[in-house]
């Protein structure tokens, strides 16, 4: 689902893309899911199910406002996120986000995510806010995968 146009015409148009091609993996039990935004995977959907839940949503607290961090700088963040959900007792799963495999200028660029299931979309939104990200992915059982953008993304300078 795209942003809203307003978010657009305020956006790198390449922002937004990004993160609509990202590749959005979760490391389940069984093996890797690969989900996509706008297309619907039926292994989640039954990995939702096995959790008993018919919601969940992909968290990072790498790169606050799309900007790339030092790497000690993004795994305490995450680090942060991790101990925060699992103080909740939230279920989560480890995986990652990384580009669409065509994306010529990002090819080294992955960053861990957790998959947090059972989770409401605005405490997703809440605490994708409370570490600086400008989107996440969230699902609902039977549904397609949606990028919630928590703000415009802005242009990058330069």
């Amino acid at each position: 689902m795209r942003p809203h146009p307003r978010i657009i015409a305020e956006a790198s148009e390449q922002i937004v893309q990004a993160y609509e091609n990202a590749r959005y993996i979760v490391q389940a039990p069984g093996g890797e899911i690969l989900l996509r935004i706008g297309q619907r995977n039926p292994a989640f959907d039954s990995l939702m199910r096995s959790h008993h839940t018919d919601s969940a949503a992909i968290l990072t607290a790498w790169n606050p406002g799309g900007e790339p961090c030092d790497a000690s700088r993004n795994t305490a963040a995450q680090t942060a996120l991790e101990a925060e959900l699992q103080a909740v007792g939230a279920t989560v799963l480890a995986g990652r986000n990384m580009p669409a495999e065509d994306a010529f200028d990002m090819s080294g660029w992955t960053e861990p995510t957790v998959t947090v299931f059972g989770i409401a979309r605005a405490q997703a939104k809440s605490m994708a806010l409370a570490y600086g990200q400008l989107a996440f992915v969230y699902v609902r059982a039977g549904g397609a995968p949606e990028l919630i953008w928590t703000r415009p993304p802005q242009p990058k300078s330069g």
